[in-house]
């Protein structure tokens, strides 16, 4: 994580030393969760399927914990960032 200022905003930086976000396992658990049919998930856009991790309650985890694999989390960064005119 890093902060800086840059000109009259506050940068924020997450990064992620990892695989990243497999869109094929998101496409999977969205359409097992009834978000999407089968169909349109073979429609969506890369920026579509990472868009998906957003939704309230939705996780690609396969085992709940008691604090991972809810669904609660980025879509509260996306409100919270919107509420501050974020992007």
């Amino acid at each position: 994580m890093n902060a800086y200022h840059q000109g009259n905003q506050v940068i924020i930086e997450v990064t992620d030393d990892g695989r990243g976000i497999d869109a094929q396992k998101v496409k999977a658990k969205a359409v097992q969760q009834g978000l999407l049919t089968a169909d349109e998930a073979t429609r969506l856009s890369e920026a579509q399927v990472f868009d998906l991790v957003f939704r309230p309650g939705f996780s690609t985890a396969d085992q709940i914990t008691e604090v991972a694999g809810r669904g609660v989390g980025l879509d509260v960064v996306q409100s919270v960032l919107q509420r501050l005119k974020g992007a």
